[in-house]
Parts: C-alpha cells; sequence; structure tokens
C-alpha cells in the first residue's frame, strides 16, 4: 500500500518521469501528448518502411470511406484533445514547429502509436522522443519531414507545461513550457493575428519549411 501511494504522489509530482497510468491521473484535465507533422510523402514512407502492427489509422479508414472523410475522421482526435488545455497548447505550438502548416499533415501521437508501437491507452510517452529515433532509424528523414511537438503533463504543484519541439534528423528544436492560466483562458482553437503565450527556455533552431 505505501509502494502505491508513493506511485501516486510521485507522478503526480514528477508527471514527466511517471506514466500517468500508475500514478492515477487519467483524465486528470491534461497528461503527457504529442502531435506528428509529416511533410510531402514522410508519412507514406513510415507506412512502407516501419513494421507495425497494423496500417496507419488514416488508412485503415480510407479502407472505409474516402480519402478526404479519412482525414476528418483522423482530426476529430485533435478536436477533442482541443477541449482540454494540452491539446490547445500544442495546436498553439505549430506554428513555432513549421513555417506552413498546409504542406504537412498533422497526427495526434496516439493515433501514430497504435500502429507503430501496438498499445497506447494515451500514454504520451509512448510517443515521445524514443519513438521519434525508433522511425527515424528506419526512415532516415531529412531535415523538416518529421517534427514532434511533445507535451509533458502538469506536475500537481506547478501551473505550467512543458515542451519540447524535436526534427526527427537534427533532434531538439525548441524547449520552453506554457501555462495552464493561459491555456484554460483561450479557445480550444487559435484565433487570427494570435499571440501565442509561450516560455522558451531552448531554442536552436527556426520553424520547417516546405
Amino acid at each position: 500500500m505505501i509502494a502505491v501511494v508513493a506511485v501516486v504522489i510521485m507522478g503526480n509530482l514528477l508527471p514527466e518521469k511517471i506514466s500517468f497510468l500508475p500514478a492515477m491521473r487519467y483524465y486528470a484535465g491534461n497528461w503527457a501528448t504529442s502531435i506528428w507533422c509529416f511533410r510531402g510523402d514522410a508519412e507514406a514512407t513510415m507506412e512502407t518502411s516501419v513494421v507495425k502492427s497494423s496500417a496507419l489509422v488514416v488508412n485503415q479508414l480510407a479502407k472505409l470511406y474516402d480519402g478526404a472523410t479519412a482525414e476528418i475522421m483522423t482530426d476529430k482526435v485533435a478536436a477533442f484533445r482541443a477541449m482540454h488545455t494540452h491539446g490547445r497548447a500544442l495546436n498553439g505550438l505549430l506554428p513555432r514547429a513549421l513555417d506552413d502548416e498546409a504542406h504537412y499533415r498533422i497526427r495526434e501521437g496516439e493515433i501514430v502509436a497504435g500502429p507503430l508501437v501496438g498499445w497506447n491507452f494515451g500514454e504520451g510517452h509512448l510517443h515521445n522522443e524514443q519513438l521519434v529515433a525508433a522511425v527515424q532509424r528506419r526512415c532516415n528523414f531529412a531535415d523538416g519531414d518529421l517534427r514532434v511537438i511533445i507535451l509533458e503533463g502538469q506536475p500537481i504543484h506547478v501551473q505550467k507545461q512543458w515542451y519540447r519541439i524535436v526534427d526527427a534528423k537534427t533532434g531538439l528544436f525548441e524547449a520552453g513550457y506554457v501555462t495552464v492560466e493561459d491555456m484554460l483562458s483561450r479557445q480550444p482553437w487559435p484565433e487570427p493575428g494570435d499571440e501565442f503565450p509561450v516560455h522558451v527556455t531552448t531554442q536552436r533552431g527556426t520553424p520547417s519549411k516546405p
């Protein structure tokens, strides 16, 4: 019992170190998440170059619907995510990772990890830098082909969520944090001309160009 309580406490104090599952943080409002941004045919390259438990989700759906409808159904995951603070943060961080979002396919990390790992259950640590590195070894993407925004859960005693933007080829691109208060005061979608409140702690590159 002491061990169980200790894991729950430590998982809430240090969510970046302990899975949100044993820490009992599931549906607590925010948890570790990511979005994967594929340029051009990078997603198709991953589909053909990586041994998976199943086809990528969008390709599974394309067998049931047409391609455009499959894209809409896939984007519903991001729409759900935006109801929470972490989804608003991920959407707002996109311009910091990409020069032109229109040239990318944006995928929620959970639906990337599912086929690649074979299991995800919402655990964001299953689609962080470790999975990015494994994909890169198999796909050999060029700089900017795959950018991933990784957001950690909020520690129970700190009103911040830390993020990292990673390029599959060159590594860490930017790191920093957003405040939960700022995310709660925003709409689920970025407003036109919005100044997204970001606190940058590390910056090593410029947004990826098409």
